[in-house]
Protein backbone atom coordinates (compact mmCIF):
# COMPACT_ATOMS: atom_id res chain seq x y z
CA UNK A 1 0.00 0.00 0.00
CA UNK A 2 1.33 3.76 -1.46
CA UNK A 3 2.19 6.41 1.66
CA UNK A 4 -0.35 8.39 0.11
CA UNK A 5 -3.55 5.97 -0.35
CA UNK A 6 -2.63 4.77 3.07
CA UNK A 7 -2.95 8.58 4.62
CA UNK A 8 -6.23 9.14 2.72
CA UNK A 9 -7.75 6.29 3.62
CA UNK A 10 -7.02 7.32 7.04
CA UNK A 11 -8.11 10.81 6.36
CA UNK A 12 -11.34 9.75 5.73
CA UNK A 13 -12.47 6.85 8.03
CA UNK A 14 -10.48 7.52 11.14
CA UNK A 15 -11.65 7.60 13.51
CA UNK A 16 -14.50 4.71 12.88
CA UNK A 17 -11.93 2.00 13.39
CA UNK A 18 -10.19 2.31 9.69
CA UNK A 19 -8.81 -1.40 10.38
CA UNK A 20 -11.40 -3.15 11.34
CA UNK A 21 -13.23 -2.59 8.03
CA UNK A 22 -10.10 -4.76 6.22
CA UNK A 23 -8.09 -6.65 9.22
CA UNK A 24 -9.90 -7.69 12.35
CA UNK A 25 -6.68 -6.62 14.41
CA UNK A 26 -7.39 -3.07 14.03
CA UNK A 27 -10.54 -3.75 16.83
CA UNK A 28 -7.62 -4.58 19.23
CA UNK A 29 -6.03 -2.65 21.54
CA UNK A 30 -2.47 -4.16 20.09
CA UNK A 31 -2.96 -4.53 16.20
CA UNK A 32 -0.67 -6.76 14.39
CA UNK A 33 0.88 -4.38 11.40
CA UNK A 34 -0.42 -5.17 8.06
CA UNK A 35 0.21 -1.33 6.82
CA UNK A 36 3.21 -0.15 4.44
CA UNK A 37 4.18 3.01 6.38
CA UNK A 38 2.64 1.88 9.86
CA UNK A 39 0.13 4.51 9.98
CA UNK A 40 -3.21 2.68 9.64
CA UNK A 41 -2.57 0.01 11.87
CA UNK A 42 -0.96 2.76 14.73
CA UNK A 43 -4.40 4.74 14.15
CA UNK A 44 -6.72 2.03 14.69
CA UNK A 45 -5.47 1.72 18.25
CA UNK A 46 -7.13 5.01 19.38
CA UNK A 47 -10.29 4.68 17.34
CA UNK A 48 -11.47 0.78 19.16
CA UNK A 49 -14.73 1.14 20.61
CA UNK A 50 -12.99 1.22 24.13
CA UNK A 51 -11.54 4.81 23.31
CA UNK A 52 -15.03 5.79 21.03
CA UNK A 53 -16.99 5.26 24.10
CA UNK A 54 -16.14 7.68 26.28
CA UNK A 55 -17.12 11.08 25.74
CA UNK A 56 -15.03 13.72 24.60
CA UNK A 57 -13.48 15.93 27.61
CA UNK A 58 -11.93 18.45 26.06
CA UNK A 59 -12.61 19.36 22.42
CA UNK A 60 -9.85 21.24 20.58
CA UNK A 61 -9.58 23.38 17.41
CA UNK A 62 -6.82 23.90 15.63
CA UNK A 63 -6.55 27.05 13.41
CA UNK A 64 -3.95 28.80 11.07
CA UNK A 65 -3.34 29.53 7.34
CA UNK A 66 -3.45 26.63 4.95
CA UNK A 67 0.14 25.18 4.52
CA UNK A 68 1.32 26.61 7.96
CA UNK A 69 1.30 22.33 9.13
CA UNK A 70 -1.56 21.91 11.12
CA UNK A 71 -2.70 18.63 9.99
CA UNK A 72 1.51 17.59 10.01
CA UNK A 73 0.86 18.67 13.69
CA UNK A 74 -2.50 16.86 14.64
CA UNK A 75 -0.59 13.42 12.83
CA UNK A 76 2.48 14.07 15.29
CA UNK A 77 0.63 14.36 18.09
CA UNK A 78 -1.65 11.28 17.42
CA UNK A 79 1.33 9.03 15.72
CA UNK A 80 4.65 10.27 16.96
CA UNK A 81 5.30 10.38 12.95
CA UNK A 82 5.39 12.44 10.38
CA UNK A 83 3.57 12.73 6.71
CA UNK A 84 4.75 14.31 3.72
CA UNK A 85 1.77 14.41 1.72
CA UNK A 86 -1.81 15.96 2.80
CA UNK A 87 -4.76 17.04 1.47
CA UNK A 88 -5.08 21.46 1.86
CA UNK A 89 -8.39 21.22 1.61
CA UNK A 90 -9.17 18.15 4.04
CA UNK A 91 -10.61 19.04 7.51
CA UNK A 92 -10.53 15.78 9.59
CA UNK A 93 -11.85 15.42 13.31
CA UNK A 94 -10.04 12.85 15.46
CA UNK A 95 -11.25 11.16 18.98
CA UNK A 96 -7.80 11.06 20.94
CA UNK A 97 -7.06 9.66 24.59
CA UNK A 98 -4.01 10.59 26.67
CA UNK A 99 -2.56 9.94 29.92
CA UNK A 100 -1.98 13.92 31.31
CA UNK A 101 -0.69 14.28 34.62
CA UNK A 102 -1.84 10.88 36.17
CA UNK A 103 -5.28 11.17 34.37
CA UNK A 104 -6.99 10.04 31.42
CA UNK A 105 -7.67 12.65 29.43
CA UNK A 106 -10.51 12.12 26.27
CA UNK A 107 -10.12 14.89 23.50
CA UNK A 108 -11.78 15.64 20.20
CA UNK A 109 -9.22 17.68 17.54
CA UNK A 110 -10.62 19.57 14.85
CA UNK A 111 -7.96 20.12 12.23
CA UNK A 112 -9.39 22.68 10.65
CA UNK A 113 -8.61 23.80 6.58
CA UNK A 114 -7.51 26.69 6.96
CA UNK A 115 -9.64 27.85 3.94
CA UNK A 116 -12.57 28.09 5.63
CA UNK A 117 -14.99 31.39 4.97
CA UNK A 118 -15.90 33.76 7.98
CA UNK A 119 -19.69 31.60 9.01
CA UNK A 120 -17.12 28.33 9.04
CA UNK A 121 -14.24 30.15 11.42
CA UNK A 122 -17.25 31.26 13.91
CA UNK A 123 -18.89 27.48 13.44
CA UNK A 124 -15.78 25.94 14.64
CA UNK A 125 -14.60 28.10 17.41
CA UNK A 126 -18.21 27.95 18.86
CA UNK A 127 -17.71 24.18 18.96
CA UNK A 128 -14.44 24.59 20.61
CA UNK A 129 -13.05 24.63 24.16
CA UNK A 130 -9.86 25.18 23.06
CA UNK A 131 -7.83 26.71 20.44
CA UNK A 132 -4.09 26.04 18.96
CA UNK A 133 -3.33 29.20 16.59
CA UNK A 134 -0.05 28.03 14.06
CA UNK A 135 1.93 30.25 12.02
CA UNK A 136 4.84 29.20 9.79
CA UNK A 137 8.21 30.91 10.96
CA UNK A 138 9.28 30.92 7.75
CA UNK A 139 6.00 32.16 6.48
CA UNK A 140 5.40 35.92 7.52
CA UNK A 141 2.17 36.33 6.28
CA UNK A 142 0.76 33.38 8.58
CA UNK A 143 2.16 34.87 11.77
CA UNK A 144 0.51 38.23 10.60
CA UNK A 145 -2.65 36.32 9.96
CA UNK A 146 -2.67 35.15 13.91
CA UNK A 147 -3.67 38.42 14.93
CA UNK A 148 -7.25 38.55 13.35
CA UNK A 149 -7.75 35.04 14.24
CA UNK A 150 -7.00 35.90 17.72
CA UNK A 151 -9.93 38.77 17.39
CA UNK A 152 -12.53 36.93 15.98
CA UNK A 153 -11.51 34.42 18.29
CA UNK A 154 -12.52 37.05 21.24
CA UNK A 155 -15.42 38.26 19.41
CA UNK A 156 -16.82 34.71 19.05
CA UNK A 157 -16.20 33.21 22.43
CA UNK A 158 -17.72 34.62 25.55
CA UNK A 159 -15.97 35.09 27.97
CA UNK A 160 -12.71 36.57 25.86
CA UNK A 161 -9.92 34.53 27.74
CA UNK A 162 -10.23 31.25 25.78
CA UNK A 163 -7.96 28.57 26.55
CA UNK A 164 -5.36 28.78 23.43
CA UNK A 165 -1.79 28.02 22.94
CA UNK A 166 0.37 29.76 20.42
CA UNK A 167 2.97 27.11 17.87
CA UNK A 168 5.34 28.04 15.86
CA UNK A 169 5.75 25.10 13.44
CA UNK A 170 8.60 24.44 10.91
CA UNK A 171 11.63 25.15 13.38
CA UNK A 172 13.58 22.80 11.63
CA UNK A 173 13.89 25.05 8.61
CA UNK A 174 15.74 27.99 10.50
CA UNK A 175 17.72 28.58 7.46
CA UNK A 176 14.25 30.16 6.08
CA UNK A 177 13.05 31.58 8.97
CA UNK A 178 11.08 35.00 8.39
CA UNK A 179 9.85 35.65 11.82
CA UNK A 180 12.02 35.23 15.06
CA UNK A 181 11.14 33.42 18.43
CA UNK A 182 11.71 36.73 20.42
CA UNK A 183 8.42 37.52 18.25
CA UNK A 184 6.14 34.60 18.94
CA UNK A 185 6.98 34.96 22.43
CA UNK A 186 5.80 38.58 22.28
CA UNK A 187 3.01 37.84 20.63
CA UNK A 188 1.77 34.99 23.17
CA UNK A 189 2.81 37.35 26.04
CA UNK A 190 0.25 39.87 24.21
CA UNK A 191 -2.24 36.94 24.11
CA UNK A 192 -1.48 35.70 27.46
CA UNK A 193 -0.99 32.08 26.52
CA UNK A 194 1.58 29.55 26.06
CA UNK A 195 4.39 29.82 23.29
CA UNK A 196 6.02 26.72 21.58
CA UNK A 197 8.06 26.63 18.43
CA UNK A 198 8.40 23.19 17.17
CA UNK A 199 8.59 20.77 14.26
CA UNK A 200 6.04 18.20 13.06
CA UNK A 201 9.18 16.88 11.07
CA UNK A 202 11.70 16.76 13.63
CA UNK A 203 9.98 15.88 17.46
CA UNK A 204 12.81 14.62 19.22
CA UNK A 205 11.64 16.35 22.56
CA UNK A 206 8.25 15.43 22.43
CA UNK A 207 7.02 19.69 21.83
CA UNK A 208 4.24 19.07 19.53
CA UNK A 209 2.41 16.49 22.69
CA UNK A 210 3.56 19.20 25.20
CA UNK A 211 1.55 21.95 23.83
CA UNK A 212 -1.70 20.24 23.30
CA UNK A 213 -1.39 18.62 26.65
CA UNK A 214 -0.90 21.95 28.34
CA UNK A 215 -3.93 23.25 26.50
CA UNK A 216 -5.46 20.38 27.92
CA UNK A 217 -4.65 21.15 31.39
CA UNK A 218 -5.76 25.21 30.77
CA UNK A 219 -9.33 23.90 29.24
CA UNK A 220 -9.59 21.56 32.65
CA UNK A 221 -8.99 24.30 34.60
CA UNK A 222 -11.24 27.02 33.46
CA UNK A 223 -13.65 24.08 33.18
CA UNK A 224 -12.84 23.26 37.13
CA UNK A 225 -13.26 26.58 37.86
CA UNK A 226 -16.75 27.60 35.94
CA UNK A 227 -17.82 24.81 37.76
CA UNK A 228 -17.38 25.60 41.15
CA UNK A 229 -18.95 29.04 40.70
CA UNK A 230 -22.07 27.25 38.57
CA UNK A 231 -22.21 25.20 42.23
CA UNK A 232 -21.80 28.05 44.14
CA UNK A 233 -24.21 30.73 42.19
CA UNK A 234 -26.96 27.23 42.78
CA UNK A 235 -26.47 26.93 46.56
CA UNK A 236 -27.02 30.99 46.41
CA UNK A 237 -30.48 30.66 44.49
CA UNK A 238 -31.06 27.66 47.01
CA UNK A 239 -30.48 30.14 50.33
CA UNK A 240 -32.20 33.04 48.95
CA UNK A 241 -35.63 30.61 48.06
CA UNK A 242 -34.99 29.21 51.41
CA UNK A 243 -35.53 32.65 52.89
CA UNK A 244 -37.98 33.75 51.63
CA UNK A 245 -39.75 30.73 52.49
CA UNK A 246 -39.16 31.30 55.43
CA UNK A 247 -39.71 35.13 55.74
CA UNK A 248 -43.29 34.53 54.09
CA UNK A 249 -44.03 31.69 56.74
CA UNK A 250 -42.62 34.04 59.87
CA UNK A 251 -45.22 36.78 58.58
Amino acid sequence: MQRQDCFALTSHLFPRNPCSRFWKSGWVADPRTRCANYLLCDWSFWSTPAVMAKSPEVKLAVFGRAGVGKSALVVRFLTRRFIWEYDPTLESTYRHQATIDDEVVAMEILDTAGQEDMQQKESHMRWGDGFVIVYDITDRGSFDEVGPLRGLLEDVKKPKNVPLVLVGNKADLDHARQVGTEEGERLAAEMACAFYECSACADERGTVAEAFHELCREVRRRKAVQGKTRRRSSTTHVKQAINKMLTKISS
